[in-house]
């Protein structure tokens, strides 16, 4: 399988650990116990934490506690099972995917490629900022797992989803290169100005059909990628929900608590600041992660009818439209109408619209707590 040349090992062996890659290319079923111990260990920390010591609740922060750990509890134990639900379909798409490039013959310069994850980079950079600071704060190193655990797998998972669709983005890539090179070519007058225009013009005419025909086969190519690009966002499109209500609930708990300290002059230390702030910069890192991962694929899969219009343009200036030519405007037509959109389960748009509706949302929901303190 192809997506597996474009994962370094030591990250395939994190998305393992955590559940999120439940499959191999051996298809073995020990692929599925790497993640057990880890998800043993969250029970038997939420077992302590809320039957051996449960927790008295007599404030507002202790109430959104509660319901962050107990939505936890329900996100931990049912993204164990979603994962392995998951496992064979992107196992299938992924491998129509392989077999697609294979039957393909005119996408060659498709090859796999792996990139420099700068958005793991960072997101495990504010991972490790909160958890040097985790030994000033006031919680212990157990209840600390407690809560990252959760935090830790729906970050490899939205780490996971961004290998993915890099991986599709690579394949659109690929297709506008092709079209580039029709827009960049050269006119064959200007290349062999001395030669005899009607050969010109036979070999102008097989460099033409033999473009319409590429782009043809290079739109089916674009149609089939994403309709199995759109398959992928729909199987995850439940733990991706689930996460950003998680997310919600945590982000407004801790702007909330950072507020609350500084208004009632409780425990406001630098370094309660800088670790509450560093749990903040994480939260907001993660959604612009999975916003960004959605957004890249999209804008390369869309741009792939901006190509087709300039192909178009290129024969229209140089008079060179004909019944063949006439049929990229077909071309065009249908790339628009398949432009590339996500969304998670039909609630709202995977795109920059989301993180701009979640930071209007966490602001308004803050206020109102805020009013109710008051």
């Amino acid at each position: 399988m192809s997506f597996f040349t474009t994962v370094p090992s030591y990250i395939k062996y994190v998305y393992k650990l955590t559940g999120v890659l439940q499959f191999s290319v051996e298809n073995t079923f020990r692929s599925r116990l790497w993640c057990l111990p880890f998800y043993i260990g969250f029970l038997c920390l939420a077992t302590y934490f809320n039957l051996v010591s449960p927790h008295q609740i007599n404030d507002i922060i202790e109430y959104m506690d509660y319901f962050g750990n107990f939505g936890n509890i329900v996100y931990t134990s049912t993204s164990i099972v979603l994962f392995c639900i998951r496992s064979n379909k992107i196992k299938l798409l992924l491998t129509k995917l392989d077999n697609m490039v294979l039957s393909t013959v005119l996408v060659t310069s498709s090859r796999s490629k792996r990139h420099f994850n700068w958005r793991g980079t960072l997101l495990f950079l504010c991972f490790l900022v909160n958890f040097s600071l985790n030994p000033y704060s006031k919680l212990s190193a157990l209840y600390m797992m407690y809560i990252w655990i959760p935090e830790i797998i729906y970050s490899s998972d939205t780490l996971f989803l961004a290998d993915i669709l890099n991986y599709f983005g690579d394949k659109f890539e690929s297709i506008n290169r092709n079209l580039q090179r029709q827009v960049d070519a050269v006119d064959l007058f200007s290349i062999f100005p001395l030669t005899n225009p009607d050969k010109i013009k036979i070999l102008e005419e097989d460099d033409i059909n033999f473009n319409i025909q590429r782009i043809q086969e290079l739109s089916h190519f674009h149609y089939e990628l994403v309709s199995t690009a759109v398959k992928i966002g729909e199987i995850f499109g439940i733990t991706i929900v689930m996460t950003l209500i998680l997310w919600f609930e945590s982000i407004i708990e801790t702007i909330y608590y950072i507020i609350y300290v500084t208004i009632n002059d409780e425990d406001n230390t630098l370094v309660n600041y800088a670790y509450h702030g560093s749990y903040v910069m994480f939260m907001f890192c993660w959604l612009f992660v999975l916003v960004t991962s959605f957004s890249d694929v999209q804008n390369k899969a869309n741009a792939t009818s901006t190509y087709v219009h300039d192909i178009w343009n290129k024969y229209a200036l140089t008079g060179k439209i004909n019944v063949k030519t006439r049929h990229l405007q077909l071309v065009s037509t249908r790339l628009l109408n398949t432009k590339l959109h996500f969304t998670a389960m039909d609630f709202f748009s995977l795109d920059w619209t989301l993180y701009h509706m979640l930071i209007a949302a966490v602001t308004t929901y803050v206020v109102i707590l805020i009013q109710f303190h008051i």
